[in-house]
């Protein structure tokens, strides 16, 4: 990444920053079994991989027209460009029949969005502030999947035709928030905050894969659209204690959910839905403890999180893949002003499944539990 800033004066300050990032995931060895005409078969996907390449710039210009006051407006560009390999091998040798058979299926998928955004802060006097901005984004997607089979019975190579699929859509989508600020005391502060905003899905989201008939179809989502109401409380103790408290509640309208299998071995599978409406009622609590100097500091966090389908056939039913528990510790330290190194250690409770969703409906069912887990960050900026 690229930060780049610059000061015109006192009042008028602008920031370019460009990024690039890159991540590339390869399967050296996947084997797997499958039954086929009362044998047992190892079905190999080596080779399949994934790699996902976002990059992107951002133009922000900050102006200080008050004391403690500004307004900040700008424009930001990102291409996310997901590319999928899959490949799938297995050999079937018997007295009577012998079959090679690979299925490679090659995907490109890229997203390309624009925003414009504006936030302005003004402080009125030394107990009270009031903060609001909004953000418009307008995507542009693009889909291509192209899908080979390659079938060799008795060394006579059948005929292949390749498969190929491909759609594209646009989506545009508005956010804003407001934010009201009560200051109590020099270090501590009280807060109402309300946001209405956006989740657009990411490129590979807008195809499905049908089980049976292990063709590809537009998946037809909307983005999700959320409102959320927040109160917190955030002070800073004895100059090196920091404390926050927030209580939320969140409504989502089509709220993106999957289920399938991508690596099944009777042909991947996978839906991507929208979720009629959703709620969020939760509470986080965030800790830290600054030491020497501010150049070693100690975070921790619990968030616990009620979240439940609130409309439609599934109303009441625990959204999937959501975790009750929360909890996260971690540490960093700062090397000098330009360099630190961080780990970050969190926990996810349980929690349930997407289950078998009925085609015709869209009522869920058989969710199995999801068991909690671990997830480490080490890293450094």
């Amino acid at each position: 990444s690229l930060d780049y800033h610059y000061y015109f004066d006192d009042i008028w300050e602008f920031n370019l920053e460009a990024f690039w990032q890159n991540q590339k995931i390869n399967y050296l060895k996947d084997v797997s079994t499958m039954s086929y005409r009362d044998m047992n078969l190892p079905v190999y996907q080596n080779g399949s991989g994934f790699e996902d390449t976002l990059t992107g710039v951002s133009l922000k210009n900050k102006l200080n027209y008050a004391n403690n006051s500004y307004f900040i407006f700008g424009y930001e560009f990102a291409n996310h460009d997901a590319k999928r390999t899959s490949i799938i091998h297995y050999d079937v040798n018997s007295p009577r029949f012998q079959m090679s058979h690979t299925m490679t299926t090659l995907m490109d998928m890229t997203k390309q969005s624009h925003s414009i955004f504006a936030l302005d802060s003004h402080e009125f006097n030394d107990i009270f502030s009031i903060s609001g901005g909004a953000r418009y984004e307008y995507s542009l997607y693009d889909t291509n999947r192209n899908y080979t089979s390659n079938m060799i019975i008795s060394s006579v190579p059948r005929p292949s035709t390749p498969e190929l699929f491909s759609t594209d859509d646009t989506s545009h989508n508005f956010a804003f928030e407001i934010t009201p600020n009560f200051k109590y005391s020099d270090t501590g502060k009280l807060y109402i905050k309300y946001e209405r905003g956006f989740v657009s899905p990411s490129p590979a989201q807008f195809v499905n894969k049908d089980k049976d008939s292990q063709k590809y179809y537009s998946a037809n989502l909307n983005p999700e659209i959320f409102d959320t109401f927040e109160l917190g409380i955030d002070d800073f103790w004895w100059d090196f204690y920091g404390f926050n408290l927030t209580l939320f509640y969140t409504q989502s309208k089509d709220e993106i959910s999957y289920l399938g299998n991508p690596h099944a071995t009777g042909g991947g599978f996978w839906q991507y839905y929208n979720i009629d409406q959703t709620r969020r009622l939760g509470v986080e609590l965030s800790l830290s403890q600054n030491f020497l100097d501010d150049d070693l500091i100690f975070r921790e966090s619990l968030t616990y999180l009620d979240a439940k389908i609130s409309k439609g056939v599934n109303d009441g039913m625990r959204i999937p893949y959501v975790s009750k528990i929360k909890a996260t510790a971690g540490l960093e330290y700062a090397w000098n002003k330009n360099f630190s190194n961080f780990i970050d250690l969190t926990y996810f409770s349980r929690a349930k499944d997407g289950g078998i969703i009925d085609e015709n409906t869209g009522k869920m069912s058989k969710n199995s539990w999801i068991r909690d887990y671990f997830l480490t960050d080490i890293g450094m900026k």
